[in-house]
């Protein structure tokens, strides 16, 4: 996996990259409202980007799917819904965070784990 941090970190590729898994993830906005799959989302973004990078882009695409639900498709601005959102966002991070725990392991308990876990 190590070739990937390093191709897509050179230059316009890795800009690329970002932009298209932005563009997926608005179309998955706009085609399915609020079903966007935001752990395989954190899967990739796990796979090819360093640690920091993927876990600033899983709050950018779950925060491009929020602006785009609350300000085009009308999500009703209810306390369920903002707490539906906000546990999207969490589960999107924890689904970045343990992919790269069962990438990256640091033991056999935590890798154990972390593969339970994504």
């Amino acid at each position: 996996m190590q070739y990937l941090d390093t191709a897509l970190a050179a230059g316009w590729r890795r800009h690329l990259w970002l932009a298209l898994l932005v563009a997926t993830s608005l179309t998955f906005t706009f085609g399915f409202a609020c079903a966007v799959p935001f752990a395989a989302f954190g899967a990739v973004a796990a796979m090819t980007l360093p640690r920091r990078d993927a876990l600033w882009l899983t709050i950018a695409l779950w925060l491009v799917n929020q602006i785009v639900g609350f300000a085009v498709l009308h999500y009703p601005w209810d306390a369920m819904t903002l707490t539906w959102g906000a546990i999207l966002g969490v589960i999107a991070m924890l689904s970045t965070a343990a992919a790269q725990a069962a990438l990256y392991p640091r033991g056999i308990a935590a890798m154990a784990i972390a593969r339970f876990v994504a």
